[in-house]
């Protein structure tokens, strides 16, 4: 039987186990809200064009996940290539979704207890809770009104529960993707010679762990590239701490009298040639200012 190759850390995946981990902290009113349609910001509106913007983001995905079934089921009976499912065949219509099947996401603080964490705030967020992920809410129409179906950070129902932010956890697929992402990257060929490597992929793991449901889908669908500039800027942070630290073992051995490491000899040799160009280039520039010529 053929078996269909996934990717274990493309965006798609990514923002799936993302998703996964947020909803652990939220408030669900009913598994039918648990994926969203479309995200708005707070204060925007939900008028007939974005609600027929989600109805076409709905048919995208449904239409995707009949496909895959399809592919599935023909890979289980081991069919004939000529015989394999066409994306067209199982296309799904935006019209047949009502308005009712719509799940809007509100990024919003509204429900976030006030706290001041500044001195003179800029953003939103920091007049309130410092949260693990950008809060958001969920809404579906019911009886023909727009009403909140999920919650994030909350525990409870709507009108009993309470803010949270202990209740949910980073699923176990997200934290091997983080694992995993640091072992390629670590791999790299600008990386995987230094001897501190282990230290790199440790460092840019905690960090990974702290931030990870940060990424706010609102503003794009490419996490991949959110978590590699993190992983980046973990290893280097590792690297000039390490450098630092070299530099001043050196020092110290050189003022005991000591041959410093190997780097810092070929360090200091380099610095000497330098500056032997500098005094001969420094010597001919006066020589042809004094008239004299050199090919």
């Amino acid at each position: 039987m053929r078996k269909k190759k996934i990717n274990f850390l493309s965006n798609k995946e990514l923002l799936k186990a993302i998703h996964d981990s947020k909803m652990g902290y939220c408030y669900i009113l009913d598994n039918k809200y648990y994926l969203y349609d479309i995200i708005i910001r707070e204060g925007e509106e939900i008028t007939p064009e974005l609600i027929q913007e989600a109805k076409e983001n709905r048919a995208k995905r449904e239409s995707q996940e009949l496909y895959n079934q399809a592919v599935i089921a023909w890979d289980a009976v081991d069919g004939a290539r000529k015989d394999k499912p066409k994306q067209i065949d199982h296309k799904v219509e935006p019209d047949i979704f009502a308005d009712d099947d719509i799940t809007v996401r509100i990024m919003t603080f509204d429900h976030i207890p006030a706290e001041k964490r500044k001195k003179n705030p800029k953003t939103v967020s920091e007049n309130h809770t410092k949260c693990n992920f950008p809060p958001f809410k969920h809404y579906g129409k019911i009886d023909g009104d727009w009403k909140e179906v999920v919650r994030s950070h909350w525990q409870g129902g709507l009108d009993n529960g309470h803010f949270s932010l202990l209740e949910g956890n980073t699923s176990r697929r997200l934290g091997m993707m983080l694992m995993k992402m640091c072992e390629h990257y670590g791999m790299k060929g600008n990386w995987r010679g230094y001897s501190y490597l282990e230290e790199m992929k440790g460092a840019a793991l905690v960090q990974l762990s702290h931030v990870c449901l940060y990424y706010d889908e609102s503003k794009g669908n490419n996490p991949f590239s959110y978590y590699t500039t993190i992983l980046s800027n973990s290893f280097t942070g590792v690297l000039n701490q390490e450098k630092k630290n070299q530099r001043i073992r050196d020092g110290l051995l050189e003022q005991a009298g000591s041959m410093p490491s190997y780097s810092r000899q070929l360090d200091d040799e380099a610095d000497q040639q330098r500056a032997r160009q500098a005094t001969v280039d420094k010597v001919v520039e006066d020589r042809k200012k004094e008239g004299f010529n050199y090919l």
